[in-house]
């Protein structure tokens, strides 16, 4: 992958956005929880004024820890067991994690909190809550589709 910045002056967090960038494909490269590291970093930033270049070694560790279960198989995530259509998955259901409504008759995908397991939406779990009030952030155990 390539990424070219014109007229870099205009854009003074462009290389700690790189760095940041290169952090996140590493840990994805690696079939770590890159997500996880994402969410509670950027939950973090703002109270600890880290810049983007700054790697939270503890975040990093957990990330690293964690190992990704592939939604889809897309680009830097780790291969997903093929399935059948129609076949029931282990994933949970996106809509339903983003509260909005979902064919649950027809969907293939389970209806549990993608953060947690719970039968709750990922908006309603309480770990997510933790991250707003700043308190360490759970990481999440799966990887999302990107």
């Amino acid at each position: 992958m390539s990424i070219y910045l014109t007229q870099p002056v205009h854009y003074p967090e462009a290389p700690a956005m790189l760095k940041y960038i290169q952090t996140i494909r590493d840990l994805s490269e690696r079939g770590s929880n890159w997500q996880g590291y994402d969410e509670s970093f950027r939950a973090l930033r703002g109270l600890h004024s880290w810049g983007w270049d700054t790697v939270e070694s503890e975040l990093w560790l957990q990330a690293g820890r964690t190992v990704c279960v592939s939604y889809s198989g897309a680009p830097f995530q780790s291969k997903g067991v093929a399935r059948r259509p129609g076949q029931q998955s282990n994933n949970p259901c996106f809509a339903f994690n983003k509260g909005l409504q979902c064919d649950g008759r027809r969907c293939r995908y389970q209806h549990k909190c993608k953060r947690c397991g719970a039968g709750h939406p990922a908006t309603q779990c309480p770990r997510f809550r933790q991250a707003s009030t700043g308190m360490f952030p759970a990481i999440a155990q799966r990887c999302p589709t990107q």
